[in-house]
């Protein structure tokens, strides 16, 4: 005691001294802080641990917990095993919410008292607070396997329960402590709510029953009630809940967004929209309800509003990431693409460590430009940080189909399907491919074709005189993946105008060719056909046959080549001595996408008859196209430059005139303008199309000629196994597109 007296009256004492130098000589001695006072008292004094702690306990109540911390960590490394000392440091910890470092300390004193259920408990809510949920549920159990614990520490330890979603294990503590009479309403909502994420429903609604009517004035019950119809997807009770909630609020948001929820799962946009511009009416910044109804606006076409409410999204406090990739999205279906990847970017630049916005950025960048490859790494990687995600197992299904990969595609849509059954454009464009992979196509169709100049005599070498009128059908079976078969009929019947005594004014041909593709997309594909024609009277038969070849060697970089066999029939005499042309067909293109196009190509061509005549042309041409409007409009500016040369002419050759020979060297420059409409809402691959194009072209020819082109297309997918198109084209004016 005498030692305690001595040190308490010298630190007051060095207090009082303190205080009167400073107030005596402000400008002379500057007063130590607290902390620097603890600091030096415990290094300076040899206080004994009860004086110390007293001095800690001190510092507390006064509110100065910095030095009462200095004190106190001094003396559980001196005294480590001193319960009150470790219990002081505790509390002061925790009241600074500081549990990460309470916890050696409840370590320590578990194994100094290992059987004190309170400590255990106490160390338990530690271990919650900080997130170590192993930990924490181990000393939890530990507890009730003790016994006697109290109904507020087992309901305790199930709110611990149900908020980590276990929600049987919670439930089963609830019902417990329920089984004593002694469950608050709280914990009963709770239950009902664990049974319905636990998809119990009845035991759900048996509980809900028995308890709403102990609150006849409260609308938590019945809230729940209506909460168990919609997840039991009981629609129709869920909605006659919520109406009696408005009956009790005419004002309710909750209710009005609940009632929204039905519309939504029943597929009644237009429900939607108009309860979520009910809820807006009552909350104006409403997020849920200006997210609802972006996203059913974007679904009914409506995109000038879907956008407006993104935009309000992005601009309320703590936008979440999938506001700005929603409106990317939104923005990429209406075929704004550079505004699409500019929204991705944004939110890229927001969330730089968010691998999900990365991933879908890179993807839709690829996706926009067609380039394989890249994209569909992007996707993979997108689903990778997130499994299952609709937009992009849609997306990733679209490449697969638009390059052939059908058993990807198939599975890719199934994956899909499978949580989202009533994705009504993936089950179309499954159905689609299913087609594609497995089942025989037909195609069918009926051409009428006529080309004739009009004079003909002895000097006039663009004699055309050809009428035809063509019933073809091609049959193709898919035998694999990548490998399929084909058959083409058809039968072509001719009116020449001027008759030769060889052949008949009209006659009717037939052919039939065989053949088979292989098509491994972006890498190649290659085809090939045999086939022969069927000739009337004394024309002999002849052959015909092709193979090509296709590739994507770079993304965007299109390469083909063909070699290929045709008769070639411009008018009696043609048909008659059966001219034929050999050609040889290299091409190269570039699809920029949404933006322009361009390519080159070159072709040699050996023409033969049976009169030993042969000949041959050498043809080089360019083009570009631009587009200045995209989907559902597109319209297109086009210019080719095409230089046709031939070994023989018709000057040093007049017995051949009606064969169509040129000049040694034939220039053509060809511009073009081009409208393509669709007409159906949406736009994605296996969808079904209607639309209509039409373009005019004009041609600077030889000689000062002036060529016009009109041509005109419309084509209708009636249902997912039946198309059809009709198509036509005018030429007037022309010398150069006879020779094509």
């Amino acid at each position: 005691m005498k030692v305690r007296n001595l040190v308490l009256f010298t630190l007051m004492a060095v207090s009082a001294e303190g205080y009167a130098a400073g107030t005596k000589a402000k400008s002379i001695v500057k007063t130590p802080s607290a902390a620097t006072q603890a600091a030096e008292t415990m290094q300076a004094l040899p206080l004994d641990r009860q004086t110390a702690l007293n001095l800690a306990q001190s510092y507390l109540a006064n509110g100065s917990s910095r030095q009462a911390e200095l004190i106190l960590s001094k003396l559980v490394l001196l005294y480590p095993d001193d319960e009150e000392i470790l219990r002081e440091t505790i509390s002061l910890y925790e009241k600074s919410n500081r549990a990460e470092q309470t916890l050696p300390l409840y370590q320590h004193l578990l194994q100094l008292r290992p059987n004190d259920l309170e400590l255990t408990l106490a160390s338990a809510r530690a271990y919650s607070w900080t997130g170590r949920k192993a930990e924490s549920i181990a000393l939890y159990e530990k507890v009730l396997k003790a016994g006697n614990a109290s109904e507020k520490v087992v309901t305790e330890y199930a709110d611990f329960l149900y908020a980590d979603k276990q929600y049987q294990k919670a439930i089963d503590l609830y019902k417990s402590v329920g089984q004593k009479g002694k469950l608050s309403k709280q914990h009963m909502l709770n239950t009902v709510n664990g049974f319905i994420a636990l998809k119990k429903f009845d035991e759900a609604a048996k509980i809900c029953n028995a308890n709403a009517p102990l609150y006849p004035q409260d609308t938590d019950f019945l809230r729940l009630a209506a909460d168990i119809n919609f997840n039991a997807k009981q629609f129709e009770e869920a909605a006659g809940h919520n109406r009696q909630l408005l009956l009790k609020n005419p004002d309710d948001p909750g209710a009005y967004s609940k009632l929204a929820d039905i519309a939504m799962a029943k597929n009644d946009f237009t429900e939607v929209a108009r309860l979520s511009r009910k809820i807006l009416a009552l909350i104006p910044v409403h997020k849920t309800a200006m997210l609802s109804l972006a996203r059913v606006s974007s679904w009914q076409g409506d995109f000038t509003t879907s956008l407006t409410y993104y935009d309000k999204l992005i601009a309320s406090p703590n936008p979440e990431p999938f506001y700005y990739r929603e409106k990317a999205r939104v923005l990429g279906w209406m075929g704004d693409f550079k505004q699409a990847l500019s929204v991705y970017k944004s939110a890229v630049q927001k969330w730089p460590d968010d691998k999900a916005i990365s991933a879908e950025a890179e993807a839709k960048k690829n996706y926009y430009n067609h380039t394989y490859r890249p994209a569909v790494k992007a996707y993979n990687a997108w689903l990778l940080a997130e499994p299952q995600q609709p937009e992009a197992l849609f997306d990733l299904a679209q490449l697969y189909a638009q390059y052939g990969k059908w058993n990807n595609g198939l599975n890719t849509y199934n994956s899909l399907l499978s949580q989202i059954p009533a994705h009504r454009q993936a089950a179309l464009a499954k159905q689609k491919i299913d087609f594609a992979a497995s089942r025989m196509f037909v195609r069918s169709g009926v051409e009428y074709f006529s080309a004739e100049t009009k004079f003909i005599d002895a000097t006039n070498h663009r004699q055309a005189d050809t009428k035809s009128t063509s019933i073809y059908s091609s049959l193709t079976y898919p035998i694999n993946e990548r490998v399929s078969a084909f058959v083409n009929l058809d039968s072509k019947s001719y009116d020449f105008r001027i008759a030769n005594p060889n052949t008949p004014k009209n006659p009717v041909t037939y052919g039939l060719m065989a053949g088979a593709e292989y098509r491994n997309m972006p890498n190649i594909a290659l085809s090939d056909g045999l086939g022969m024609r069927m000739n009337p009277g004394n024309v002999d038969n002849g052959f015909t046959g092709f193979i090509n070849a296709n590739s994507q060697p770079v993304d965007n970089l299109h390469v083909g080549i063909t070699l290929r066999n045709d008769d070639i029939v411009t008018n009696t005499s043609s048909f008659n001595n059966q001219l034929e042309a050999t050609r040889l067909h290299g091409r190269v293109a570039y699809n920029g996408y949404r933006r322009w196009q361009a390519g080159m190509d070159i072709a040699f061509d050996s023409y033969a008859d049976n009169q030993s005549y042969d000949n041959s042309s050498l043809t080089v041409g360019a083009d570009v196209v631009a587009h200045l409007l995209y989907e559902p409009q597109r319209l297109s500016v086009s210019y080719r430059l095409q230089e046709y040369g031939f070994d023989k002419n018709y000057a040093n050759h007049p017995q051949y005139y009606n064969y169509l020979w040129t000049p040694k060297s034939y220039t053509t420059h060809t511009f073009g303008l081009e409208w393509q409409h669709y007409l159906n809402r949406e736009r994605f691959h296996g969808s079904n199309n209607t639309y209509y194009d039409i373009a005019f072209r004009v041609g600077l020819e030889q000689e000062g000629d002036i060529s016009r082109q009109i041509h005109a297309s419309i084509n209708h997918d009636w249902n997912s196994r039946l198309a059809t198109s009709l198509e036509g084209q005018y030429t007037w004016g022309t010398s150069a597109e006879i020779y094509q």
